[in-house]
């Protein structure tokens, strides 16, 4: 019988008189080095005016922070900041053969015919926001550079540093200067930030003999940029109501195919969600394919079968089509129709040795030899002008996206998510351990968490839980061609390049959905990726200079004195040698150009982070992430916060519940991870990814913390803990000895004889999701770590997915079919449907799932092997009212390892692990 809930009714909660819930909130954080330069303090007069008394001084207290550094409270920067660098004039030469830098370019220039090599950073703390390209030779640069970059980081001022870039890799700094954040942050008479511009010339050191900066700063508020759901500027723009959809959980469900498991919701007439079988519909728009088939993927298998049990003899007795996917892949290729394979190039792998990730590529790559299937390997590239570390990228990164497109019935089909088609993937909602080992996973057996060496005969498997989404009609299956496309003519040998199909001429290129679907779907393509692996279409990046913006009044030009040339030498003058500036309520006449990210002069597409942090900020009642990893925002950390751990989630995520918190309004965020990263769990590498990981979550339970602390202070009536608004969970699961297939006894002292004891193993969350007020998903291959969203290191896809008709508002969720999908998210880990589930946002529905976590994970620790048929666990932390993070258990290790659940900084390096 279909699994059915009642209609909800989302309470609203009383509009708060504290202040308009768009304001982003300011939570506290722990000091930082302090720029030297002048003090200033921001007056009331510099935020506008409005009404005084306890809400206006409690407003500025946590604007400015209640940290102070060197007399300096750190203020929020929050929302987007586009970044003009225009030129610098001169510069001092640090290219000189003296002993100190010169000051005349033709000192030694003219002899040796070297000079400075400049470029720009600008740091907000100890984040790095940009990088500019290095001009070789010059010491008057013209770098014409602009920059789009979302920000949620307390900071005093932004700091530019100018430096020099020698052959021998060797960095010199030429000069800096500040833009204190006071001359940024202004507010308007409701107390909003406004949107602000700044065009400026500065002293470097604020000593004319070292040279000027020019520079423009515009800042845009988060919530001028919220309104749509769509990203504008990015890449690939949204597609509103063109596409039809449908999401699954993991490879398989077999269960579907007497239509058992539905989610049904009064709020429509008719199921929102119906399980899906992701393998099987990719095995049978594979076989329905006349003219193509792209694949893109971390890995493929070859020797993998998309359908299993009876339903696998039954394809390879038919004999048409056989379930293993290399073979499909040739018979198609056989039957004419053009197959691109497009696989990451793991550098460590040869004839000889699989390599250290297991990809299958040269397996592959010798299967793929003979046949009519064009297989590009692709590494990553490098490019880089550090030969180290471009040695580095190509070893470390990865192409991670995984994606199928193919042409299907007279129109396009089109395949995205977590799920690569290789080894250990295939699972159902059972999560097998030992009862598989024999059957379905008799070809298949896979444990990268445990080192089991008698694999299918003992056993346990890891099981593998795993989120998929499959698209069908519209321009987004454009995109996604496009974006196959360019990686394919970027590192296709020239003969495969040709192998392209044009599919205008198939007459189905961005074929619309037929209007008989009832449920019209919105869609939006994200990526991180740059030019080294993937062919990018030319983008301007300068979009206009500051003189040409539209919509605002600017103020007065301010140009000081010329200063003579001997006076010029001795000065320190930290006043702007030129300024002209605006402030204004709307982003009218702001140009969205964001496409390209111009790092190191590389052009990269960091859309992916631009959605999540997009998406966040809309949010107004709840979000529910999966992801394999969540290392975040580094600047929030206790410790080690200059690591380049920089993406905005964990923040955006703080800020989003803070400023709920200051509203008097619910919110709650639920993450749902796994035990621990792919490893074995005592390595160095797992141990420091935990590691960062606790920082993460510490540095947002104290950020919440904090804001409870904060409203306690003015509303001495408000109780509340931190995990009634932010909790981590895992899975695992637990079988008795009934069913087992495992045919071996455990050698004596192995890991296998003690997890066939305890007879209990983590459930592998792979998946890369983010549900956002049931509203809107975001589904693809991007971890929420800095790999994934740097856009120079992983490469990564993520589609977005929403219905016109059913977005959430200020007083109640999402009501369609991500609605219907999220719940059966919930009840595959939970085991049940609790009528509670709908209201994600209450805090009956938070108790409601924490109790169903702590009861599964008495059973799981038990000392008595027991059957488990809910698996969602919390995840093993204590978490204090302070927001202290402490491991669950008393010796601080994970079930039947060694390995500490807080982890542990290693040797290894940052841009490994995080």
């Amino acid at each position: 019988m279909p699994m059915r809930i009642f209609k909800r009714t989302v309470s609203k909660t009383p509009k708060p008189a504290v202040r308009d819930d768009s304001q982003p909130s300011q939570i506290s954080q722990p000091s930082e080095p302090s720029p030297q330069m002048s003090s200033r303090r921001m007056s009331k007069s510099s935020i506008g005016s409005s009404s005084s008394g306890d809400r206006k001084a409690a407003l500025l207290d946590r604007l400015s922070g209640t940290h102070m550094v060197d007399n300096r409270k750190r203020i929020l920067l929050h929302g987007y900041l586009r970044i003009q660098i225009v030129r610098a004039q001169n510069l001092r030469n640090f290219d000189c053969m003296g002993a100190w830098a010169c000051t005349d370019a033709k000192c030694c220039s003219v002899v040796v015919g070297d000079v400075s090599d400049p470029y720009v950073t600008v740091q907000a703390g100890s984040h790095r926001l940009l990088k500019t390209v290095a001009i070789a030779n010059q010491l008057d640069p013209e770098f014409k550079q602009e920059f789009f970059i979302p920000i949620a980081n307390y900071v005093n001022a932004l700091e530019f540093r100018v430096k020099d870039l020698d052959l021998n890799m060797t960095i010199d700094l030429l000069g800096k200067a500040f833009l204190p954040v006071e001359d940024i942050i202004k507010l308007d008479r409701n107390d909003l930030p406004l949107r602000t511009g700044i065009h400026r010339i500065v002293n470097l050191d604020d000593k004319p003999r070292h040279g000027t900066l020019e520079y423009v700063v515009e800042f845009v508020p988060s919530h001028l940029m919220t309104g749509d759901v769509g990203i504008q500027g990015a890449y690939f723009e949204p597609h509103l109501n063109t596409s039809d959809v449908r999401f699954y959980i993991n490879a398989d469900h077999p269960e579907t195919r007497d239509g058992s498991f539905k989610i049904m919701d009064g709020a429509i007439a008719e199921e929102v969600y119906e399980a899906g079988r992701c393998w099987r519909d990719i095995y049978e728009s594979i076989c329905s394919a006349k003219h193509f088939v792209y694949v893109a993927g971390w890995s493929v298998d070859h020797k993998q079968s998309l359908l299993r049990d009876e339903e696998k003899d039954e394809a390879i007795k038919i004999g048409k089509y056989s379930p293993y996917i290399g073979e499909l892949l040739k018979k198609k290729a056989d039957e004419g129709v053009t197959v691109n394979v497009l696989v990451w190039d793991d550098r460590t792998s040869n004839m000889l040795m699989q390599g250290v990730m297991g990809t299958y590529d040269e397996d592959l790559r010798n299967f793929c030899a003979g046949t009519k299937i064009n297989l590009c390997l692709a590494p990553i590239v490098s490019g880089h002008y550090n030969p180290f570390l471009g040695m580095r990228n190509a070893i470390t990164c990865t192409h991670h996206q995984k994606m199928v497109v193919c042409d299907h019935k007279g129109t396009l089909v089109g395949y995205v998510g977590g799920i690569d088609l290789t080894n250990g993937r295939y699972e159902t909602h059972k999560y097998p351990l030992f009862r598989s080992l024999a059957t379905a996973h008799a070809d298949d057996f896979y444990n990268g968490c445990a080192p089991i060496v008698d694999e299918n005969k003992t056993g346990p498997r890891q099981p593998w839980h795993d989120i998929h989404s499959r698209l069908e009609h519209g321009p987004a299956l454009t995109d996604m061609i496009q974006n196959f496309e360019e990686r394919w003519m970027s590192q296709a040998s020239e003969e495969q390049k040709g192998t392209l199909v044009d599919t205008t001429k198939l007459g189905i290129r961005g074929a619309l959905r037929s209007e008989e679907s009832k449920r019209p779907w919105s869609c939006q393509l994200f990526r991180s990726i740059d030019d080294r692996t993937a062919k990018l279409c030319e983008v301007n990046s300068w979009t206009k200079d500051f003189d040409e913006t539209e919509g605002v009044t600017f103020s007065e030009t301010d140009k000081k004195p010329q200063v003579k040339k001997r006076e010029k030498v001795l000065l320190k003058d930290p006043r702007p040698v030129y300024e002209k500036r605006f402030e204004s309520e709307s982003i009218h006449g702001f140009n969205f150009q964001g496409k390209i990210f111009h790092n190191r002069g590389i052009e990269t597409d960091t859309s992916a982070h631009r959605a999540l942090v997009h998406q966040i900020r809309r949010a107004e009642h709840s979000i529910y992430i999966e992801n394999q990893y969540f290392l975040s925002s580094s600047h929030l950390w206790k410790a080690h916060s200059s690591v380049k751990c920089g993406n905005l989630v964990a923040a955006e995520l703080v800020f989003k519940i803070c400023q709920k918190i200051e509203a008097d309004e619910r919110f709650a965020v639920y993450i749902l991870l796994p035990m621990w990263s792919e490893g074995i769990p005592e390595s160095s590498a797992v141990q420091e990814i935990l590691y960062w990981q606790y920082l993460t979550m510490e540095g947002m339970y104290t950020a919440v913390a904090a804001a409870i602390s904060r409203k306690r202070a003015y509303d001495k009536s408000f109780d509340a803990s931190p995990t009634d608004y932010l909790n981590f969970y895992c899975l695992g699961n637990r079988e008795t000895e009934k069913g087992s297939e495992a045919v071996n006894t455990p050698k004596p002292g192995t890991k296998e004889e003690l997890l066939a004891k305890t007879r209990r193993h983590p459930v592998y969350v792979h998946s890369k999701m983010t549900i956002v007020d049931d509203a809107v998903a975001l589904i693809g291959s991007a971890n929420m770590n800095q790999r994934s969203l740097d856009g120079n290191r992983d490469s990564e896809l993520i589609m977005g997915y929403w219905q016109e008709d059913h977005l959430a508002d200020r007083t109640r969720i999402g009501d369609g079919e991500i609605h219907g999908f999220r719940l059966a998210c919930w009840a595959h880990t939970t085991g049940v449907l609790d009528k509670v589930f709908a209201e994600p946002s209450s805090l009956a529905c938070v108790n409601r799932v924490n109790e169903i976590a702590e009861a599964n994970w008495k059973l799981y620790t038990q000392d008595e092997p027991c059957e488990m048929t809910s698996y969602l666990m919390p995840y093993p932390i204590k978490v204090t009212r302070e927001g202290k993070v402490r491991a669950k258990t008393e010796d601080g290790h994970f079930p039947d390892t060694k390995a500490r659940i807080l982890g542990v900084n290693s040797f290894l390096p940052d841009f490994l692990t995080t």
